[in-house]
């Protein structure tokens, strides 16, 4: 009789490797099978073909829920790293700014910030 408790417990690894089997096509009866062998063939887990089918689809949905939370703090990194670069970007664009409004200051003078911006757009 098939034990699917044996399953439930299969250590991470082994899920993997049942996936892999997946992944390459095995049919399901050869995973049973080949889960039934003794290590390191195998799993020394007896099941059956039902219990390998559920399983399999709770492995794949764990698989593709930690794919997602690896995207999702990847994703929360890179925009933290572009709010950097951001602020940078910001700082650098006000110096260069600061810059141009110190050389016109030194060269004669601009009246008001607006001849500094439409002298730049000319530039």
């Amino acid at each position: 009789m098939a034990n699917e408790s044996e399953l439930k417990r299969l250590p991470e690894e082994q899920k993997a490797t049942a996936l892999a089997w997946v992944e390459d096509k095995v049919p399901y009866r050869e995973i049973v099978e080949l889960m039934a062998k003794p290590e390191p063939e195998g799993f020394g887990a007896r099941t059956s073909l039902g219990a390998v089918s559920r399983w399999i689809g709770v492995w794949k949905h764990e698989a593709m829920v930690r794919a997602l939370n690896e995207d999702a703090q990847h994703g929360a990194e890179l925009e933290k790293a572009e709010a950097a670069l951001g602020m940078d970007l910001a700082r650098s664009r006000m110096n260069v700014a600061q810059q141009r409004l110190y050389r016109k200051a030194l060269a004669g003078g601009c009246e008001s910030s607006d001849e500094l911006g439409a002298n730049d757009a000319g530039a």
